[in-house]
């Protein structure tokens, strides 16, 4: 497996041009460099690679890879519970809180996701008045969403510091930006009672959800329960319990589990896909608790809501891995994402576009750990269609990463590069390293010859790029292509005319050396050279063509 840290630094300014992707999960428009993906009609795009997400893969991008020190973020605390979000203006906006039983929410905002302003305080502690008393009211577990009108809303759980073991003084506040974090609306109040985790979710129809651990804590009950808006978080209304597992009677009460949780739309605009973290005593109600993952599906917009003795929804798969603090991605293309905390590290697994199937593989098989650094409470935000944002703590900072997704690309039946930014942006394979060395790979072919262009930038003078192109190997250094016995008649040239800020070759095959006609797959590999770096594709083994990257000729 390649070393999850690598460097891309040529075209963050025309990656970072990309405009929101809303929470629900549609792309409206998206722009981009090399690398960023423009918008494409649904019947074009959306889930253009179901059935085959089994060989999609992330790869990290160096120029974003980073810790934003704790100094920096400069919480009362540890800074936990990181939440990024792409602003209608195009910048960024981190949500975090000062230690793992807050009392209070900060933000920060970037342009282009490396540079934070300091941290400003949201949500600040504040004396209040409950039942029992004088008590002081406190903030923890904040998560946004962007709107489609461009507000900004954040939702995050208070309680009541005495009054919180007593469902006193507890509940889920709002606060409402309409210029991009640069001024706030006072604090509504949306919810009353014990909860956690709330998670905003705005659906296609208009409609806002505010998903939310509801908790019993005196006995570990919990389960996660929804609130709607339908007038873009103005008011809110049709409170229900909709997602709870069972996990034993304690003195003649049903205590019950499922929490945290995050839900996005797939492309199909009907199904629901949940990761939510069960918190499970297999010992009984005084034994030590476990955490474990669930996937949950649900069909259409509307919960059915739950009686206080029923478990549900029907359409899940329970307790799959050991693990905490789930989040969801979905792609365009069809991927699905999920992350969560395993054994305190940052993990991802790409599933299929029914959020059934999650690598082809087992769940105990394949995670993706990005990060070095130990935590929890991480998150994920889609970039754009092939980027997305991944956040989590450590105690000496927030971790944050763009991760690029690397799928089968289509060669077209061309004599030159194919013009137009949609072919150009969605039909690369990305692979780029340890260092600042990068490579792209795109492709075409004629009656003769597959053309492969390889685009590469930041590179030293030792660099090469060994590929596979079917079981033809070729091999590339600074002054072009290293012939070979086999690569006889193949040809390579700079393409004079590209405009882009590194190099750009042309690598013309015939196709008789790699027997391929229209409809035929080609597996491709390759693997960055440079100094004492090796990069290649994520879980890719140069021995097992099975583990690289397709392309097919259309």
């Amino acid at each position: 497996m390649k070393h999850p840290y690598f460097s891309v630094s040529v075209f963050v300014a025309a990656w970072l041009s990309a405009v929101p992707v809303h929470a629900a999960g549609r792309v409206d428009s998206v722009s981009g460099g090399a690398f960023g993906a423009r918008g494409s009609s649904r019947s074009g795009f959306f889930d253009s690679h179901a059935g085959e997400e089994a060989h999609s893969v992330l790869e990290p991008v160096y120029e974003f890879q980073q810790l934003i020190p704790a100094s920096h973020l400069r919480t009362d605390r540890t800074a936990i519970y990181p939440r990024v979000k792409k602003m209608s203006d195009g910048r960024y906006i981190l949500f975090f809180q000062g230690g793992q039983i807050a009392s209070r929410i900060y933000y920060c905002t970037s342009p282009d996701l490396k540079n934070w302003s300091e941290s400003r305080l949201l949500f600040e502690p504040r004396a209040v008045e409950t039942l029992r008393g004088p008590d002081r009211r406190c903030y923890s577990t904040a998560d946004a969403v962007v709107l489609a009108n461009g507000d900004l809303l954040v939702a995050c759980s208070f309680r009541a510091s005495a009054g919180y073991k007593y469902n006193l003084g507890c509940g889920i506040a709002l606060k409402r930006s309409r210029d991009n974090g640069r001024s706030w609306s006072d604090e509504t109040v949306i919810y009353e009672g014990t909860n956690w985790e709330p998670y905003l979710l705005e659906l296609p129809d208009g409609r806002v959800q505010c998903y939310f651990t509801d908790c019993h804590p005196a006995t570990r009950n919990s389960g996660t329960s929804v609130i709607t808006s339908m007038d873009n978080g103005e008011t809110w209304h049709g409170y229900r319990r909709i997602c709870r597992q069972y996990k034993y009677e304690d003195r003649g009460v049903s205590i019950f589990t499922d929490q945290m949780p995050c839900f996005r739309l797939l492309n199909d605009g009907k199904t629901l896909l949940g990761f939510l973290e069960a918190r499970l005593e297999p010992e009984g109600p005084r034994g030590k608790s476990i955490y474990r993952m669930s996937v949950v599906r649900h069909e259409g917009f509307d919960w059915s809501p739950l009686s206080a003795e029923e478990s549900g929804p029907r359409d899940r798969d329970t307790n799959v891995v050991d693990g905490c603090a789930g989040y969801v991605a979905v792609f365009p293309s069809g991927e699905t994402l999920v992350s969560c905390n395993i054994d305190l590290k940052f993990s991802l697994k790409i599933g299929d576009c029914t959020g059934r199937r999650f690598n082809g593989c087992s769940w105990a098989e394949d995670w993706f750990q990005p990060f070095p650094r130990k935590g929890f409470w991480g998150s994920l935000e889609l970039l754009d269609s092939h980027r997305v944002i991944g956040a989590m703590h450590g105690d000496e900072g927030i971790q944050l990463g763009v991760f690029y997704l690397n799928h089968r690309i289509d060669a077209p039946c061309a004599s030159t590069m194919p013009g137009g930014r949609d072919w150009w942006d969605n039909q690369a394979l990305f692979i780029g390293g340890d260092s600042p060395a990068y490579a792209c790979f795109r492709g075409c072919y004629d009656e003769e010859f597959f053309h492969l262009f390889v685009e590469y930038g930041q590179c030293p003078e030792d660099f090469a790029i060994d590929m596979m192109l079917g079981s033809l190997p070729l091999t590339i250094d600074a002054s072009g292509l290293v012939g070979t016995e086999r690569s006889a008649g193949c040809r390579c040239r700079q393409v004079p005319e590209y405009a882009g800020s590194g190099s750009l070759l042309r690598i013309s095959v015939p196709r008789r050396l790699l027997m391929v006609q229209q409809g035929d797959t080609l597996r491709f590999n390759a693997i960055l050279r440079s100094r004492e770096i090796r990069d290649t594709f994520t879980f890719a083994d140069a021995s097992d063509p099975e583990t690289w990257m397709n392309i097919v000729l259309r």
